[in-house]
């Protein structure tokens, strides 16, 4: 597969928490979960988002090799790399003569079979590893003594909790709710590149045929294979329904936790409870002045195309600028400044406290290729203003992230309808007839319909015991995505308007 080619991830989950049943749940560039309240799209989003955290949190190394520390060397000799291949059990005579320069990898079956079973074994250690931590990590995010304790209630089916996530280029997979997960050994890779980071300066005093020292070249070397495999999977960043509150009282919970720590242990009711999504988002947010210091040059964290979009969503949507002080005592304070104007966070329109995290966090947190989960971004929102909401969101995948929602709205499904559409017009006609957010970014927004997955969340199955979580399709002859509970809504408002109309005619 090529490293340019667009890898999605693959999520199935049974009888976890109100969700019955949701199969190859596909994580594309733009997702959006649909429905009902309490019908598990915040569970499924949260789930998602605990397993690549546990992805980025968790470093590869196994027990029983043990680790040789030594110093790098400047002089990465022809004779070095030669010697660590060697020491792999690569037979450097049969590699092609330019071996050393390749940019592709050196084949899996150059390896002997001896180095192969070594690896299988090492991989599903990992993969064992890997999912031990995810199962940490799903406890830690739902509060959960035993992952069990959050399977559905339908007891007479005995039907087991499931959880497995994918790479739909079938890499790997990761199931912290059994011992199968498992990484594509014949698919990893030893790139000249990753061998020299392995050169040491004593690699020739090493005694050929040291089993132990052969060991740790294979597991570094698969290592940094492995690593690739697993960071294909993208990280996350969660912007909670709650986040409102939060930024706009940042400050007095702060301020109360500081100054009640002491007395944690003494009185836990002054401690103000958070779960770990909320605590998480509070974290970031204080944390977001220190790293855009930190990577304020263009070449940081974001890369300048992520600056671009925070500023375009303050020039389209806030007419402003979000700005956060920076203070040596106490935390920051974050102020919409608006034509001379400096208004703090708990005066701000709602469509200020809505999107100063997202330019906040663009600026500091994130990266290209990230995903971006936002429970409800419709939330407090004119209809206009959620249309252009989800015109941003869109505008963000274009720009190469990738944005998952979960929501209520009717206009945002719309929107995104549209934008759908609009990926068979031009860019002139584009920028002349969406008038959303300006000629300039219209004349580029879009969304390919294979970048879009919606899911509804609104079927319940009562044998099952909870939600079938069933993709919407684009609909061919509306020319949008209709999620059925959308449907019966509007028939019902209609027929019932109908009725009453009919009632007040009659007198």
């Amino acid at each position: 597969m090529s490293d340019n080619e667009r890898r999605d991830l693959i999520l199935n989950v049974e009888n976890f928490g109100p969700i019955a049943s949701a199969k190859d749940v596909a994580i594309k560039p733009m997702t959006v979960f649909v429905g009902p309240s309490n019908t598990g799209k915040s569970y499924l989003a949260i789930l998602l988002h605990a397993m690549l955290q546990a992805k980025s949190n968790h470093q590869l190394g196994i027990d029983y090799i043990p680790r040789i520390q030594r110093t790098r060397n400047a002089e990465l000799s022809d004779i070095a790399i030669d010697t660590v291949l060697s020491e792999i059990g690569i037979q450097v005579d049969q590699l092609p003569p330019n071996y050393r320069d390749m940019k592709s990898p050196i084949p899996w079956d150059a390896l002997p079979d001896t180095a192969k079973d070594f690896v299988r074994r090492y991989s599903a250690h990992q993969a064992k590893e890997l999912s031990e931590y995810a199962k940490e990590t799903i406890r830690e995010f739902f509060e959960l003594d035993e992952l069990m304790d959050i399977s559905t209630g339908a007891q007479s089916l005995k039907s087991p909790l499931s959880i497995r996530l994918r790479d739909s280029s079938g890499y790997w997979e990761l199931n912290p709710s059994s011992d199968s997960s498992r990484f594509d050994t014949d698919n990893l890779e030893i790139r000249i590149s990753d061998i020299r980071r392995l050169i040491y300066p004593d690699n020739e005093q090493r005694i050929i045929g040291d089993e132990e020292y052969r060991r740790f070249l294979l597991s570094q070397c698969f290592d940094l294979s492995l690593s690739t495999r697993i960071h294909s999977m993208v990280d996350s960043v969660y912007f909670p329904a709650a986040r409102t509150g939060i930024i706009t009282g940042w400050q007095t919970l702060t301020s109360n936790v500081i100054r009640n720590a002491s007395r944690f242990a003494i009185d836990r009711e002054h401690i103000v409870p958070y779960n770990k999504i909320s605590t998480d988002f509070l974290d970031l947010l204080i944390r977001a002045p220190v790293y855009r210091r930190r990577y304020s040059r263009p070449q940081g964290i974001n890369g300048g195309s992520l600056a671009q979009i925070a500023d375009m969503l303050e020039k389209s949507l806030l007419d402003g600028s979000v700005e956060m002080s920076d203070s040596d005592i106490g935390p920051p304070e974050i102020i919409y400044s608006h034509r001379g104007l400096k208004v703090p966070m708990f005066r701000a329109s709602s469509m200020v406290t809505e999107l100063a995290p997202i330019v906040l966090f663009l600026r500091s947190h994130m990266k290209i290729g990230d995903l971006l989960i936002i429970e409800e971004p419709e939330s407090h929102l004119h209809p206009a203003a959620q249309q252009k909401i989800a015109a941003a969101l869109a505008f963000m995948v274009r720009s190469g992230l990738r944005v998952l929602i979960t929501t209520h709205s009717h206009y945002m499904v719309e929107q995104i309808s549209t934008l759908v559409n609009a990926s068979y017009a031009g860019p002139e006609e584009r920028a002349q007839k969406l008038r959303l957010l300006g000629p300039e970014i219209d004349a580029d927004l879009h969304l390919d319909e294979d970048e879009v997955a919606v899911y509804g969340f609104a079927l319940e199955d009562s044998e099952k015991g909870g939600t079938v979580v069933q993709e919407v399709l684009f609909d061919p002859d509306e020319w949008d995505y209709t999620p059925q509970d959308h449907s019966w809504a509007i028939s019902d408002q209609f027929n019932r308007n109908s009725r009453m109309l009919s009632a007040r005619f009659k007198k």
